[in-house]
């Protein structure tokens, strides 16, 4: 197995396009482990928990980006990392407008994102 660990800095994006994404890379071919997300320290312990924390993943700020991708060899990193980049370049180039898609209810947006698994009211 092979570990890419990085962080960006100051770079934000919402929770539930980063839990989307996380979602979509762990169903990748010879992905075993995704985790795309904020730095916060809620995160940083969900990557100590899994063992990809790394002294720059202890030391990032809540502004910063986590990207820890574990899988079946290098390639396969970086070939996620990429598909990571283009993904979130897509959100923005989609998102001119810095508009977000607001949900009125947890059913509204189940149906338009199935797989998400928590709500933040």
């Amino acid at each position: 197995m092979t570990n890419l660990v990085i962080v960006r800095k100051n770079a934000y994006y919402d929770s539930v396009t980063l839990m989307t994404l996380s979602n979509k890379l762990k169903k990748s071919e010879g992905v075993t482990e995704a985790v795309v997300s904020m730095a916060t320290d809620m995160n940083k312990a969900l990557l100590a928990g899994i063992g990809m924390n790394t002294e720059e993943t202890d030391n990032a700020s809540a502004n910063d980006l986590l990207i820890a991708i574990q899988a079946e060899n290098e390639e396969i990193c970086n070939k996620t990392l990429l598909l990571v980049d283009e993904l979130l370049n897509a959100k923005k180039g989609g998102d001119k407008k810095g508009a977000q898609t607001v949900f009125h209810t947890i059913s509204e947006a189940k149906k338009h994102e199935e797989e998400l698994n928590l709500a933040i009211v």
